[in-house]
């Protein structure tokens, strides 16, 4: 969480190959996804922003997010393919 700067998630770390990564951010004044970083956007209903990476190696790896300020929350979860 945090009140200034861009929301980021913060790093997780994955365990495994070929994981799902999900980043979800939301503000009081509105977010954006930023996709530039390999992420895909799923949505961006009002002040809430989702995305979505699927990475091919073990490594570190963070959400990030624009918004036009205010308060935020993001986070970043990691799920393992079958």
């Amino acid at each position: 969480t945090g009140i200034s700067g861009p929301p980021t998630s913060g790093l997780a770390t994955t365990n495994f190959a070929n994981e799902l990564l999900f980043g979800w951010s939301l503000s009081n004044l509105g977010t954006q996804a930023d996709t530039g970083a390999g992420f895909t956007q799923l949505e961006s209903p009002g002040n809430e922003a989702t995305e979505f990476k699927i990475v091919s190696s073990v490594d570190s790896y963070e959400a990030k997010f624009t918004s036009t300020g205010g308060d935020w929350a993001a986070q970043l979860a990691t799920f393992r393919a079958p």
